[in-house]
């Protein structure tokens, strides 16, 4: 009777142990082969809400993104050079609708959208995946649409900020310091520490993958603007064959407080709240 009575608690020490015993283990590091190219496919939304002469000026935008990383061999690494490839864009702004197409650039939309194809950026690597510089070749006047020098660094070096460098155990988390810059509404980017947790093993076409969650939280600073973030993170999937991220889903929600003497319109909160989603794909490895 007692053994009877001690069963259950038996089974369920040996299958906790099971589970623990089988529990995968992955190194987070990205890697790049020199002299191949990586193909990213991005699609990026945005809504805001912006204060002009004392109106609430609502804005929509969705990005269609193909960009390069061309990688070879460095002095102290690896150089990666990034650049966009294709651009397509629909956008909305006060109920005026702009779409611009990179193969068939026309329009009063060209001017504005044609410069982002031409900033790029170089990010190198040190022999253990540390980031030794980024440097950024923005043109002039892109920093006026929310694309400055900040945004192109941020971007190339986004997805290395966030590994490890080290091995985890599936139900493992690591944190990350890092900056997110908000296309020149605040004067420089926003001190960030994300929460990551290695969930689980998932198989995706025919890959075995390591799910990861993602969350962040804005670090408070003194200054006129204030930041924060209603929702912030998503998850990526890490494909240890490669040491490289094939998918990544991340959403920023966030609300920034105006100074005071922002005209506004009658019955209008003192914020401006943006949202943005990206949806982002490792679409090719060209030798």
């Amino acid at each position: 009777m007692k053994f009877a009575s001690c069963l259950p608690c038996a089974l369920s020490i040996l299958a906790f142990s099971s589970s623990a015993w089988s529990a995968e283990e992955v190194f987070f590091q990205l890697k790049f082969e020199p002299g191949k190219t990586y193909l990213i496919e991005s699609k990026i939304e945005q809504k805001a809400t912006m204060p002009m002469a004392g109106q609430q000026i609502e804005t929509e935008s969705t990005m269609t993104l193909v960009t390069s990383q061309q990688v070879s061999k460095h002095e102290e690494g690896l150089a990666v050079v990034q650049k966009s490839e294709s651009l397509l864009v629909d956008m909305t702004v006060g109920g005026m609708a702009l779409s611009y197409n990179s193969a068939k650039p026309q329009g009063p939309a060209a001017a504005m959208f044609a410069p982002m194809l031409e900033a790029s950026s170089t990010l190198v690597l040190g022999e253990k995946g540390e980031v030794i510089s980024v440097t950024a070749q923005v043109p002039v006047g892109l920093e006026a649409m929310g694309m400055g020098e900040a945004e192109v660094k941020q971007s190339a070096r986004e997805m290395v900020d966030l590994m490890a460098n080290k091995k985890v155990k599936e139900g493992g988390n690591w944190l990350v310091i890092s900056s997110f810059p908000l296309g020149g509404i605040v004067e420089k980017p926003v001190p960030v520490v994300y929460t990551l947790v290695f969930e689980k093993m998932v198989d995706q076409d025919e890959r075995r993958l390591a799910k990861v969650r993602v969350s962040g939280e804005v670090k408070p600073e003194p200054g006129p603007l204030t930041v924060t973030a209603k929702e912030m993170g998503g998850y990526f999937l890490f494909d240890p064959e490669i040491a490289q991220v094939r998918e990544a889903v991340l959403t920023y929600d966030f609300e920034i407080g105006l100074p005071e003497g922002t005209p506004l319109a009658p019955g209008a909160a003192g914020k401006m709240p943006l949202k943005m989603k990206s949806h982002s794909v490792l679409s090719e490895i060209k030798p």
